[in-house]
């Protein structure tokens, strides 16, 4: 269970070979701490395989909160851009439990919390800026004053001067953040396999991939853990239509040979 939350970077089990003195245990013990695991191994690869599918949410404070659905399973990750995340991982009942825990968390992270949606890389919102009208207090109190100054006696049949409008100072938008002059991502190899569950989207049509359907597997780096890299995945023909528009540099699939599985 303590796998399953904290720093997503401390250590953890992931087979028996990390377990000095696993060969002494008995035979029944040793059996159900390997089952144990595999199955915490399974689940971690499952999660991994849907990780292209995390939405994400970043604060002005420069925080950032994830939401990750597979199956019945959430994964939440949250903390300092560009620090270690704190992550916490569970089990529903079931997919629907699952999904309605997720819309939960997004409308409290959204509505209550501040948190805008976003893209890791993307900068932070920047914070509200003050009330013009604060600002503009000095120049509006002279402005006041030098009517004042000048205002004439009314004579009979004149009119009284009338006060100019307060001005208000206008509020300058801050300038657009620039965008990203990539025109191409880092593809490091393309795979192809059938699909180990029905759990990972393609990324094309965000439907889900049935298991033992064929799929191809895109490498590329993973925003959501910096220095490392994760598969998103698609099926085959509408990849193959993604091939015939954008970029005419991005990559794309030559021969059989790019693909690692085939």
């Amino acid at each position: 269970d303590l796998f399953r939350k904290g720093s997503e970077n401390k250590p953890r089990i992931k087979s028996v070979d990390d377990l000095v003195g696993f060969e002494n245990l008995k035979p029944k013990d040793a059996a159900e701490l390997e089952q144990l695991i595999s199955a915490e191994a399974a689940f971690r690869e499952e999660l991994t395989e849907a990780e292209g599918d995390t939405e994400y949410f970043v604060h002005p404070d420069n925080k950032f909160w994830s939401i990750l659905v597979a199956g019945n399973t959430t994964r939440v990750k949250w903390g300092k851009i560009g620090e270690d995340a704190v992550l916490s991982e569970k089990t529903h009942a079931d997919e629907a439990a699952a999904e309605k825990f997720k819309a939960k968390m997004i409308h409290e992270k959204s509505v209550k919390g501040k948190y805008v949606r976003s893209k890791p890389g993307d900068p932070p919102p920047k914070p509200a800026s003050p009330p013009p009208e604060a600002a503009s207090e000095p120049e509006v109190a002279t402005e006041k004053a030098k009517p004042k100054a000048k205002a004439k006696r009314k004579g009979k049949g004149e009119e009284e001067p009338k006060e100019e409008p307060e001005k208000k100072a206008k509020k300058v938008d801050p300038p657009p953040s620039p965008a990203s002059s990539s025109t191409s991502e880092n593809v490091y190899t393309w795979c192809v396999e059938y699909a180990k569950s029905g759990r990972s989207t393609c990324q094309a049509t965000k439907e889900k991939i049935p298991q033992g359907a064929v799929r191809i597997g895109k490498e590329v780096d993973n925003p959501f853990r910096p220095g490392t890299r994760m598969f998103v995945w698609y099926t085959v023909g509408p990849l193959f239509d993604l091939f015939r528009k954008g970029s005419e540099n991005k990559p794309r699939i030559k021969s059989v040979d790019d693909l690692v599985g085939f």
